[in-house]
């Protein structure tokens, strides 16, 4: 009898999209965005991982080719969960409450959430985020992904900016400033039983996988989908 996995890699892919349409279906080099997401997935999948396409595009729409769909369970999220207002939570709770998925509850196994959109973000990367992961002593723990910097940001507050991350009276050279840690979104990596008990990906304890700028991009935009296609290997 085939083991059951413990793990799941949870790809959720949403098919409205407000800035540019379908915009998980855009393609870079021949590959739609869920292709590209999907076949570093396969990359990381072992026996006791579960990939898994959570979307509401229809099967014609994804046209995954045969090695792609017999590597991954497509979940066809209901409407409830596919609206601009819906959190990826609500999405993950709906697929755990699916009978197929139910046993994933009594597991001690973690999810992998990867993000379509993060398209650059490297596979090494995503590894070293499952090893810190695995290795952390605290097993109540989130890691994701993100960017070290000091920059002179600022805000806008009413009718005025104001600084945040300094004191412009008291200017120092961005060596001696504190470092800030940007989220990408690119991948989450957190306990099932934890997220079951919070229903949300951070758990009491968060570590960054800290990642370059370039891996870090993030499609929201047609100007970002055109900087994806350029630096893309």
């Amino acid at each position: 009898m085939n083991r059951r996995p413990r793990n799941i890699i949870f790809i959720p892919a949403r098919k409205g999209s407000s800035r540019i349409k379908n915009k998980n279906l855009k393609t870079i080099h021949s590959s739609t965005l869920i292709e590209i997401c999907i076949k570093k997935a396969i990359n990381l999948k072992n026996d006791d991982t579960q990939i898994v396409l959570s979307t509401d595009f229809s099967n014609k729409e994804l046209n995954l080719s045969e090695f792609l769909s017999k590597n991954i369970v497509i979940h066809k999220r209901s409407i409830q969960v596919s609206q601009n207002n819906s959190s990826t939570e609500s999405t993950l709770k709906e697929l755990l409450d699916v009978d197929n998925f139910k046993h994933f509850k009594e597991s001690n196994g973690y999810v992998l959430m990867m993000q379509v959109t993060s398209p650059l973000l490297e596979i090494q990367s995503i590894q070293k985020g499952l090893d810190l992961f695995l290795s952390s002593s605290k097993y109540n723990t989130t890691i994701f992904s993100a960017y070290k910097y000091k920059q002179f940001t600022w805000v806008k507050k009413g009718g005025n900016f104001e600084p945040i991350s300094y004191d412009p009276d008291n200017r120092n050279n961005t060596q001696m400033m504190q470092d800030y840690f940007q989220e990408t979104g690119g991948f989450y990596i957190f306990p099932i039983k934890g997220f079951l008990k919070k229903l949300n990906r951070f758990m009491d304890y968060k570590t960054p996988l800290i990642i370059n700028q370039i891996e870090s991009l993030d499609i929201d935009e047609i100007e970002d989908l055109n900087t994806a296609r350029k630096y893309f290997k």
